[in-house]
């Protein structure tokens, strides 16, 4: 692991942070598609017929 690092410094405090920026981003997107699914539960097929019956209704 260490050969795959650059040197300590600067280019090893951008490695670090971006890996960082990286797992957190994974992170909230992952929980926020949980809490999507998991709190507002959407349902396809009552969000399609909305859609067509407001189509129809123009």
């Amino acid at each position: 692991m260490s050969r795959l690092l650059p040197p300590t410094g600067l280019p090893h405090a951008i490695v670090y942070q971006t890996a960082m920026v990286a797992v957190g981003s994974g992170t909230f997107l992952s929980g926020s598609i949980v809490f999507f699914t998991e709190v507002s539960r959407p349902h396809p097929v009552k969000s399609t017929v909305r859609r067509l019956r407001t189509r129809a209704a123009k």
